[in-house]
C-alpha cells in the first residue's frame, strides 16, 4: 500500500475561512486583550491542523480484497464486489474506487463508507467489457479522512486483477440465434438426405418400425431369430478449416460491433460444432500477419481455439486472398472443407477468384460473404427527395453488381453466400452440417 496524495479536508476550507474571519474582526476591535485572544485561536487552530495532518500521514491497517471474474464475456454485466476489512483501532472514513481501463464500463454502488474498529464493509459494482482481448484493473484506491477529518489522504493498493474478455456466446445459445439452421438455401450447395453410404457403421440393434430392410443384418438376425439392424452414424476425423479475413473488409461497422467480431463469434461458435461432432478444425487468420492453429479435435480443446483466436483484430490494409491460399495449401494440402469468410466488395472479386480455383484444387471451397448492412437499410429507406432517389439507384446498382459476382463464382463449383450479420452462424453451421450429411468430403 502506498500514499498517492494528501489533500485538504472541506472541513478544513470551512474552518479556515471562518478563523480568518474571526482574526479579522479580532484585529479591529480597539482592545489589545481580544487581539491576543484571536491570534492565539489562530496559533492554535494551525497547530491542531498540523498534528491532524501529521497522523493523515501514517498508513491504515486495513485488508482489501477484490471478488471479480477472470474470463468475460463481451458486452455482458458481470456483478463484482471490493471488501475493506478495518484493523485500525479508530473508525474510519473512507471512499473506495477502483482503476480501470478505458475499455471497461464500471457502475458502482454507494462508494463512501463509515466503518468502525474490526468491521467489514464491501462496495458492489456491475462492470462490461466492451472490447476483446486482455484487460487489467490496475488497483484500488481507498481515500481516508484523517482523524480529525480535517485532511483526506489517498492509499494504493497494488491488487492488479488480469482479465480475459471473450466473444459473446450466450445469444448463440438461445434458439433465436440457431434459426434458419439446416434450412437457408446456401448458392451452390445441394442438400442431400441421409443416405446409407458413406455413413460409418457404429453398432448393431433390435429392428425398429421404420428401418429400411437395407439396414437389416440377416446374419445376425438369423443366428438371433429376431430382425437386427445396422446402426450408423456419421463420418468423422474430417477435415473443416476456417479462414477468417483479418484486412480492412471486416472493419465495417454495424449496431452490434464490426463484421470482423461476428465472424469471430461465429466462427468460434462453429469450431465447437465441429468438435463436438468428432473432426478436425483448424483455422487460419489472414492479413498482414497470420494467426494459424492447426488440428485441434475433442469438444474438450474449444477453450484452444478460444484463446489462440480470442484478442484479434483487423489490421488496417486489405488482406491478399491469393498469398492466404498459397500458403493454405502448403500446410494443408489434404483434402478438407475450406471455409473462408469475408465482407466482399465488387472490386474484390477479380482478387478472389484466383485464390478460389487454387484452393479447389486440393479443396472443397465454401466463400462466405457478410453483407454490408448500411446497402440494406438504404434499400428499406423511403425515398422522398431527388437526393433519396440517387442513393437508392446507386445502392441497387451496388446490390445487382454483388448478386451477379456472387453468381459468377458460384460457376466456378464454389459453395458462396451472401448472409447479413445475423445470418452468418446458420449459414455457416449449415454449409458445415450439409455437406458433412450429403458426404461431399
Amino acid at each position: 500500500m502506498n500514499r498517492s496524495g494528501v489533500r485538504p479536508h472541506r472541513r478544513l476550507l470551512i474552518l479556515g475561512v471562518a478563523l480568518l474571519g474571526i482574526v479579522a474582526v479580532g484585529a479591529s476591535l480597539p482592545h489589545p486583550v481580544w487581539q491576543s485572544l484571536t491570534a492565539m485561536l489562530a496559533i492554535g487552530a494551525v497547530i491542531v491542523a498540523l498534528f491532524d495532518l501529521y497522523r493523515a500521514l501514517f498508513a491504515p491497517t486495513i485488508v482489501v480484497s477484490r471478488q471479480a471474474p477472470t474470463n468475460l464475456s463481451l458486452q455482458k454485466n458481470y456483478d463484482c464486489a471490493l471488501s475493506l476489512i478495518n484493523n485500525d483501532r479508530r473508525t474510519l472514513h473512507v471512499d473506495m474506487q477502483e482503476h480501470y481501463p478505458a475499455e471497461i464500463e464500471l457502475a458502482a454502488d454507494d462508494r463512501r463508507y463509515t466503518l468502525a474498529p474490526s468491521h467489514e464493509c464491501t462496495m458492489t459494482y456491475r462492470m462490461r467489457a466492451t472490447r476483446r482481448g486482455s484487460l487489467t484493473l490496475a488497483g484500488t484506491e481507498i481515500r481516508l479522512d484523517s482523524p480529525l477529518r480535517l485532511w483526506q489522504s489517498n492509499w494504493q493498493f497494488d491488487n492488479a486483477h488480469g482479465m480475459n474478455v471473450y466473444p459473446d456466446f450466450t445469444l448463440v445459445r438461445s434458439t433465436d440465434a440457431l434459426d434458419g439452421v439446416v434450412n437457408t438455401p446456401v448458392t451452390g450447395l445441394k442438400n442431400y438426405s441421409r443416405r446409407g453410404e458413406g455413413m460409418e457403421f457404429h453398432q448393431l440393434r433390435e429392428y425398429r418400425r421404420g428401418d429400411s430392410l437395407r439396414q437389416i443384418d440377416w446374419k445376425a438376425t438369423s443366428r438371433r431369430q429376431k430382425l437386427i439392424s445396422r446402426e450408423y452414424q456419421e463420418e468423422r476425423n474430417q477435415q473443416i478449416i476456417v479462414m477468417l479475413d483479418a484486412g480492412k473488409r471486416m472493419n465495417v461497422r454495424t449496431e452490434t460491433g464490426s463484421h470482423f467480431d461476428t465472424a469471430l463469434g461465429a466462427l468460434l461458435m462453429l469450431g465447437h460444432t465441429v468438435l463436438h461432432q468428432g473432426d478436425w478444425f483448424s483455422m487460419q487468420s489472414f492479413g498482414v500477419s497470420e494467426r494459424w492453429l492447426p488440428n485441434v479435435k475433442g469438444a474438450q480443446d474449444i477453450a484452444r481455439v478460444m484463446n489462440h483466436f480470442y484478442d484479434l483484430y483487423p489490421e488496417d490494409c486489405a488482406s491478399d486472398y491469393l498469398r492466404a491460399a498459397q500458403a493454405l495449401v502448403e500446410k494443408k494440402p489434404k483434402r478438407a472443407l475450406v471455409l473462408l469468410v469475408t465482407t466482399l466488395g465488387s472490386e474484390d472479386f477479380s482478387d478472389l477468384m484466383p485464390a478460389v480455383e487454387l484452393l479447389q484444387q486440393h479443396h472443397l471451397v465454401a466463400v462466405v460473404s457478410i453483407k454490408n448492412q448500411a446497402i440494406t437499410d438504404v434499400l428499406n429507406t423511403p425515398v422522398e427527395s431527388d437526393q433519396d432517389a440517387n442513393t437508392y439507384c446507386a445502392a441497387l446498382e451496388l446490390e445487382q453488381e454483388q448478386i451477379r459476382n456472387i453468381s459468377r463464382l458460384s460457376k466456378t463449383g464454389a459453395i458462396c453466400g451472401e448472409f447479413s450479420p445475423a445470418q452468418l452462424l446458420p449459414a455457416a453451421l449449415n454449409i458445415y452440417l450439409s455437406v458433412k450429411r450429403g458426404g461431399l468430403l
